[in-house]
């Protein structure tokens, strides 16, 4: 991943990757819509354009907390990848990788990785809430790229 990982050398990765059978500039072109991107996070994340390589998140965390933070697009390649980083001040520093490559000869199919950086709030006690809740968010990634997945794959 060429993004900036978050600061802390103690933050968390997640890695995940599915097959689906759409070419890759469509599955490009849904990812790169914001409006997508708040409906397939567990926190019904808001995302909000605010320029064509800047977004703003609020979403919910532990305990009711609202965090937000904005992000910037640090590579934007159509049809294969998109990568982004949380600006400076990010309630929860973070950064990520959007991979497409052909998922079969044919170029019908897309494999997509999803690769996520994050550096937990609240410090120690952050951490290590997050470390216990880690297996949760690796199923939160599997479970927002099956929805991807079945959304992309249902358009017309």
């Amino acid at each position: 991943m060429n993004s900036p990982a978050p600061s802390d050398p103690d933050g968390f990765r997640l890695e995940r990757s599915v097959i689906i059978r759409r070419p890759p500039g469509r599955v490009y072109a849904f990812w790169r819509e914001p409006a997508n991107l708040g409906s397939l996070l567990p926190a019904q994340a808001r995302v909000t354009a605010t320029s064509n390589r800047r977004t703003h998140w609020v979403a919910q965390g532990p305990m009711g907390r609202t965090y937000e933070w904005d992000a910037d697009i640090t590579r934007d390649e159509p049809g294969r990848a998109i990568e982004w980083a949380s600006c400076p001040g990010a309630d929860v520093p973070n950064s990520g990788a959007l991979r497409l490559d052909a998922g079969s000869a044919d170029g019908e199919s897309t494999r997509v990785t999803l690769s996520l950086s994050y550096d937990p709030p609240g410090g120690r006690l952050g951490k290590f809430v997050a470390g216990a809740m880690q297996g949760r968010a690796e199923q939160e990634v599997e479970r927002a790229l099956a929805e991807a997945r079945r959304r992309i794959e249902s358009e017309a």
